[in-house]
């Protein structure tokens, strides 16, 4: 149904039209421009420009049932384009906007919602605050729930598992991804519940360490502690040494590897996991931090050989 709704005196586009632009199922009908001034659960309230004469524009409302619409593109907001390129450089405020303007869109096919909503939940996953870990586990759980890119799933999944081993929730975080790893056939699932494990056996590794500040002259914290960085290194080292086509996954992995090693002071293969990281995956987002791991084994190296060499 289509009803006029204003005039508006003016020459060109009316101001207000934004940009959405709706396309229909049914391919011969065109698509339509305008601003969409309503969603509900049976269809949209699209508005757009009509042209009455020269001079004289007006601008008509039409209300267009979901199941006439295949999707609708959205305009590009403000820092949109900057935050999806390098995330890292706008501020979490943004990223927080950002979602807040794209999550009533986040269930219809084609929106971006889901990203940026991933984008924003791994920058709180940084943040030292519970407020933010709670924060980012509601974002991550909201896109694994309603995103219609099925493609988000296991990202937002780790994102979340994530989420509640920093919050100190580890035994659940441990229980769903081995749900995950045995309940999955599909490689990128798979990995995911890895990476899980793995950081769960870190965290273990380390909380044991922080526990048992003596843990070489016990000989009963020994073998616990031996146990937990064969497990963390393994699910760690597992998408590279089976799936080293999944390049993000695989660096990923060799991050943490190199984590690991370095938290035992094992320097060499430290060292050699986050170089095969600059050979192997030098185009994945490891690779920034893979470096300054490489920057920090090189300043502790040369602290060391300075004290060594030092006059006594």
């Amino acid at each position: 149904m289509t009803k006029l709704t204003a005039l508006l005196f003016l020459c060109g586009l009316p101001g207000w039209l934004r940009g959405e632009t709706v396309y229909f199922l049914d391919s011969a009908r065109p698509p339509l421009q305008g601003e969409v001034t309503s969603f509900g659960d049976s269809g949209i309230t699209l508005r757009v420009a009509i042209t009455l004469s020269e001079s004289l524009q007006g601008a008509s409302t039409e209300t267009i049932s979901w199941s006439a619409i295949a999707h609708i593109d959205f305009p590009i907001l403000d820092q949109e384009p900057e935050a999806l390129a390098d995330p890292g450089k706008v501020s979490l405020e943004t990223l927080r906007e950002l979602w807040m303007e794209k999550l009533p869109h986040l269930s219809r096919s084609k929106s971006n919602a889901g990203e940026i909503g991933l984008l924003y939940a791994e920058r709180l996953l940084a943040e030292p605050s519970e407020v933010a870990l709670r924060r980012a586990m509601d974002v991550f759980l909201t896109v694994e729930r309603s995103d219609w890119n099925k493609a988000h799933l296991p990202r937002a999944k780790r994102g979340r598992l994530r989420a509640l081993i920093a919050s100190g929730q580890v035994e659940e975080a441990t229980r769903e991804a081995q749900v995950m790893a045995s309940q999955s056939e599909e490689p990128e699932i798979l990995l995911e519940a890895k990476y899980v494990l793995a950081t769960a056996a870190f965290t273990r590794l380390r909380d044991l360490q922080k526990e048992h500040p003596r843990w070489m002259e016990d000989d009963d914290v020994l073998p616990k502690r031996a146990a937990l960085l064969h497990d963390a290194l393994d699910l760690f080292l597992h998408a590279y040494l089976f799936f080293g086509s999944e390049e993000n996954a695989s660096a990923q992995g060799l991050l943490g590897a190199a984590q690991v090693h370095q938290f035992a002071g094992d320097v060499s293969n430290a060292r050699a996991c986050a170089q095969d990281i600059l050979r192997l995956y030098p185009q994945t987002a490891a690779r920034p931090e893979a470096e300054r791991l490489l920057n920090s084994l090189s300043s502790t190296e040369s602290v060391s050989t300075n004290q060594t060499n030092a006059p006594r």
